[in-house]
């Protein structure tokens, strides 16, 4: 590639960011990374360590270089530029292995373990050995959470989400596995979690064979890849009671009308619009939620909303100039539309669009990354688990199941919140009566009302990058203490937002993409959940300390698979209106493709000359501010959206730039809170 950027394990690698880091050294005046596959695995040790152990301390693990090759000069071309192709071919003699030499599986639990996260960290099988670490292969607690669910259905055993982390070698893993299995104490009765029931009805064997005909005497000019356990003969299906028990229908048909999500791209060359179009039809057919439309029906004497899979509807690809590509995005009928639009712009951007009542944000990554596999004739996996079939299941499950464990926990969380957390409002009358805030007729009046008058939130978004200094200290931190790099974002916001509201006990909704089983990993569908989480800030301990308690309390709600309204309903609690997102790696890695790159409406408007912009928004009457963070490949992203009828806009950027500072210097984490809070207080009064 022309930027030298590469793609190792599923990890981009920008080869010029190691050269500059060599650099760095001092004594070496030059140097050229490049990448090869490694066709011989000897195991070679050599004394030449420095360099690989200088860049252990500067960059990400998946940025260190397998091969050092000391050479008398850099070979350059007539230009004076590097010339790539004359330099040496790496040998056995300049291979420095990791310091853990690789041990392969060999027991059948080494062998199961190496499997799945093979399959989860699209790593060769053969490649991965029983020394390989979790959090070196880009572990978190999101998929710590697949790891628990699937060796608890391959081995029938208990498992929590500590243990993943605390064992993340996969010899040490397989010894508690063992363990566990010899044990007289585990008793199979006790392993009712739903992602793991849900996924055990469907279960496939182990094998990651993909389902597909290559008729060679077929018509149809590209590979039909067909949904191997699709379950088409019920073709009516209830809407998972995840957001809420019951979904009346003619309220969600008005409530979800305009509630979609676009993604622009802009086209790195010429598109076959035939073979793009056969694509999102094999789509169509892939996942039968995108065939569906609702409607309402009355279940338990009660109305609520059903899906129907169609069986004889086909997607279309809209054409549009210049001049009218702002009608693609409009309102849908959900039960009659089909819930998924496909765009093109003069054959130089792509849009998508999909209601949110088939897809949440995880879903449209999965359709973006197969359609564009399918257009590329690469070969899928079968589909093990439908829509359809994961709500009727999700659904029995949730009238059934006992959740007294789940409830208790949460009291005992919430004991101490007794009030909404609050941060100043630009409004001296709402800071006033603040306390009614957590009076849920007064909160359901306020959002009726701006429904009602068409008043919506004035986004506006405060986003700053935190380096890869910061990335690494993280990810270091995360994998030195077991910790979900997901909580120790959650502690730092936490810490803030105490820092701005005065209040110790912070209340917040926690975003989880509720993707627990390799399974679910695979479905389209609306399956985000919400978590509301209480974080009492405790002065007088060390902030590494309270982000280790963040992250226990954390993956003790992970979890658990009680919703959000049933917590709410038990605790008589309001919802806060205060949102924490953390996305993975994973979730924002779209422009590793050779076909497009990742735009939005405003780069069109630019692209075309059209003097417009437009503030695209995630803000729903219900919520006031979003914290996100975002794990890109080397560093975060942080994006906080609020409403700027409610806060004035000083307040968020001095949020983010505590944020930022308290991350940034390491040395806060072996602090007191109280000693944080008078540095905070202190830089507070010297700007007054």
């Amino acid at each position: 590639r022309s930027d030298f950027q590469v793609k190792i394990n599923g990890h981009r690698i920008e080869l010029s960011e190691i050269e500059n880091t060599i650099i760095e050294l001092g004594y070496i005046k030059d140097s050229v990374v490049i990448d090869m596959v490694n066709n011989n695995t000897g195991n070679i040790k050599v004394e030449r360590r420095d360099i690989k152990e200088f860049l252990n301390t500067k960059l990400p693990k998946s940025f260190i270089p397998s091969y050092y090759i000391p050479i008398k000069e850099i070979p350059i071309n007539a230009s004076g530029k590097l010339n790539r192709n004359l330099l040496p071919e790496p040998s056995n003699s300049d291979l420095i292995k990791e310091d853990i030499v690789y041990v392969p599986p060999k027991t059948k639990t080494e062998k199961i373990i190496c499997r799945v996260y093979a399959k989860l960290f699209n790593i060769g099988e053969n490649d991965l050995g029983v020394m390989n670490d979790f959090y070196d292969l880009g572990g978190d607690s999101l998929n710590a959470i697949k790891v628990k669910n699937e060796l608890i259905h391959k081995f029938n055993i208990q498992l929590t989400l500590k243990d993943i982390l605390q064992h993340s070698k996969i010899c040490s893993l397989a010894e508690l596995v063992d363990s566990k299995l010899k044990s007289n104490d585990n008793d199979s009765h006790l392993i009712n979690h739903i992602n793991y029931e849900i996924s055990n009805t469907e279960s496939e064997d182990d094998n990651d064979d993909t389902y597909y005909t290559d008729d060679s005497n077929s018509s149809d000019k590209y590979i039909e890849y067909v949904v191997k356990n699709e379950d088409e003969q019920n073709l009516e299906f209830p809407f998972a009671m995840i957001i809420r028990e019951v979904y009346p229908f003619k309220f969600i048909k008005f409530a979800v009308r305009n509630i979609s999500s676009t993604i622009y791209f802009k086209l790195k060359g010429d598109i076959n619009t035939e073979k793009l179009e056969y694509a999102a039809n094999v789509m169509l057919k892939r996942h039968s939620v995108l065939r569906s439309v609702f409607f309402g029906k009355k279940v338990d004497g009660q109305n609520t909303t059903y899906g129907r899979i169609r069986t004889d509807i086909k997607i279309k690809i809209e054409h549009y100039t210049r001049d009218n590509f702002t009608k693609f995005v409009r309102p849908y009928d959900i039960s009659k539309d089909l819930l998924v639009r496909i765009g093109l712009i003069e054959n130089s951007f792509l849009m998508i669009d999909m209601n949110h009542i088939i897809s949440d944000g995880f879903s449209i990554i999965i359709f973006i990354k197969e359609l564009f596999k399918i257009y590329n004739d690469e070969k899928l996996n079968y589909i093990p688990l439908q829509y359809a079939n994961f709500a009727r299941e999700y659904n029995r499950i949730m009238k059934t199941k006992d959740f007294t464990n789940e409830i208790n926990y949460y009291r005992e969380l919430f004991s101490e919140t007794n009030s909404i957390t609050c941060l100043p409002y630009k409004s001296n009358i709402r800071n006033r009566i603040r306390f009614l805030e957590t009076n849920k007729f007064y909160q359901a009046l306020n959002i009726g009302k701006d429904i009602l008058f068409g008043i919506r939130p004035i986004p506006k978004t405060v986003s700053f990058e935190l380096n890869q200094s910061i990335f690494n200290s993280v990810n270091r931190n995360a994998k030195k203490y077991n910790l979900s790099k997901t909580a120790y974002m959650l502690a730092i916001y936490s810490l803030v937002i105490s820092l701005y509201s005065g209040q110790d006990n912070i209340y917040s909704i926690l975003v989880d993409f509720n993707r627990k089983s390799l399974n679910t990993n695979t479905i389209i569908g609306f399956l985000v959940s919400e978590i509301p989480i209480a974080i009492k800030i405790e002065q007088n301990m060390r902030l590494i300390d309270f982000i280790i308690k963040c992250s226990d309390i954390l993956l003790n709600l992970l979890e658990f698979d009680i919703p959000n309204y049933k917590v709410l309903n038990e605790l008589n609690l309001c919802s806060s209106r205060y949102v924490f997102k953390y996305d993975p790696s994973e979730i924002n890695d779209l422009n590793d493709n050779k076909f497009y790159e990742i735009s939005n409406i405003n780069d069109i408007y630019k692209h075309y000359k059209i003097n417009k912009y437009k503030k695209e928004s995630a803000l729903a009457n219900s919520v006031d501010y979003l914290w996100m963070v975002l794990e890109m490949k080397d560093h975060f992203r942080v994006e906080i959206e609020y409403n700027s009828r409610l806060f004035d806009d000083v307040l968020f950027k001095n949020m983010g730039d505590t944020y930022h500072h308290i991350l940034s210097d390491e040395s806060f984490l072996y602090s007191k809170i109280t000693d944080i809070q008078k540095n905070f207080i202190s830089q507070e009064n010297s700007l007054e």
